[in-house]
């Protein structure tokens, strides 16, 4: 697969946001734009102090910041780090304890919290809940038994245990690259564990990286990705952070070129400044229009039809219509056709959106189980394709399919709302209407 991925700033009102696009195949399928603050909280670990215990919520509202409070599952605080040990292991109002920002607040809701800690790298994630090894889904079989067999290699002799999740890319990675970014996680996961809680309330003790740098991280590995940007300063800063992160025969197959702007890695990773006058990167990849027709409710597909997308309170509905009939002898051919190319846009649209949790999808209904067998492999496979955790749950009495699709980052139109209203609160509601 040929990836593409374009870093420039892109009009948003009076304010010119960095925008992340990526494409493959030629077609985009994410877009993000940096947060409105300046600075992404999710994945920060702070010592917070719980402000108040709801039992049946079974939920604990936790302050961790000045002015800052945020949500708390109790669910998700089955193994706290806590400044003074519990006795009975049942937390209580004023205790302290060290808390990761899951996800920032959206729509006057609280910041999700969690006290299960997560240390990410672009390789492995090391987590303070488990001690086992877990595997990305993606990863084959042979991957998985290489990976663990060096994992719990590296796990012997350690002073603290740690759970390790093996990401994608960590399936591809080098046994040189694999020991790298274990050795650094473990020495910083350690040290908050060992030593964060005796930190002041509401100290922060590990932040998140950049936004460009954590969609960097994010790419995969040994597959071909050219990466292009407008941004002079921007463009030295990845060429820094793609030299620190590649292992040595990498950088030893490193080749630059000052005079045209363009550095490739081992290969299979290549690195571009643009450097076009007469036209703006933004405006020669049409990302201005992008960006409009993804806040559009209405998305026309080749065959006539179209998707309506709505965003509710509580879930995502899309409606196929089939729109205007294309010479097919009859209207079951059509039908057919018309849901065949929705399976295929509706997981681009929601990876591009950033819609998440619930969604509803309302295809035309169709009397023949073959081509209904055949159209929910076809949504099946375009969710297979998505990095986010994304399943198709069931097609209910009314032919209703069900699909949820797990919340990581807000939706796209409160990321532009954000910037036109300034970086409060946001109502619900859907900035095409």
């Amino acid at each position: 697969m040929n990836r593409e991925v374009i870093l420039t700033r892109l009009p948003v009102g009076d304010r010119r946001p960095l925008a992340w696009v990526l494409y493959e195949n030629g077609w985009p399928v994410q877009l993000e734009l940096e947060p409105a603050g300046g600075e992404e909280r999710t994945g920060n670990i702070y010592v917070g102090k719980i402000e108040k215990l709801v039992p049946s919520m079974q939920a604990a509202f936790v302050r961790f910041a000045s002015g800052q409070s945020g949500y708390l599952p109790l669910a998700k605080a089955k193994r706290p780090l806590t400044r003074i040990p519990l006795p009975d292991g049942r937390l209580r109002e004023q205790d302290e304890l060290l808390v990761q920002v899951e996800r920032e607040g959206s729509k006057g809701k609280l910041p999700s919290l969690t006290a299960s800690l997560e240390f990410s790298g672009s390789l492995l994630v090391l987590l303070t809940d488990s001690n086992g090894i877990r595997f990305s889904p993606r990863l084959t079989r042979e991957q998985k038994k290489r990976a663990e067999a060096q994992i719990r290699e590296l796990q012997k002799g350690r002073e603290r245990s740690f759970g390790v999740l093996v990401r994608t890319n960590g399936g591809k990675a080098s046994p040189e690259e694999l020991s790298r970014e274990f050795e650094a996680l473990y020495r910083e996961a350690y040290q908050i564990c060992q030593y964060g809680c005796s930190r002041s309330v509401y100290s922060c003790l590990r932040r998140t990286d950049s936004f460009w740098a954590r969609q960097m991280a994010g790419i995969p590995r040994k597959e071909p990705v050219r990466v292009i940007t407008d941004e002079p300063e921007l463009y030295e800063k990845i060429k820094a952070f793609l030299s620190q992160s590649q292992d040595e025969e990498v950088c030893r197959e490193k080749r630059r070129s000052e005079d045209s702007g363009v550095v490739s890695y081992g290969g299979w990773l290549r690195l571009e400044k643009y450097q076009e006058t007469l036209q703006p990167l933004f405006k020669k990849y049409a990302l201005d229009e992008l960006l409009s027709s993804l806040l559009d409710r209405r998305v026309l597909l080749p065959s006539g039809g179209f998707l309506v997308i709505e965003q509710t309170e509580a879930f995502v509905a899309v409606d196929v219509n089939s729109g205007k009939r294309k010479g097919e002898r009859t209207p079951e051919e059509f039908y057919f056709r018309v849901n065949l190319e929705a399976a295929e846009e509706i997981p681009r649209q929601l990876r591009l959106r950033s819609l998440s949790g619930t969604v509803l999808i309302d295809f035309i209904n169709m009397r023949d189980k073959e081509q209904t067998g055949r159209l929910m492999s076809e949504l099946q496979r375009g969710f297979r394709e998505d990095p986010v955790r994304t399943q198709v749950i069931d097609v209910t009495r009314l032919n209703i399919t069900e699909v949820t699709r797990q919340k990581v980052r807000k939706p796209l139109w409160e990321q532009v709302e954000q910037y036109r209203c300034g970086a409060g609160s946001v109502d619900s509601g859907w900035v095409g209407e």
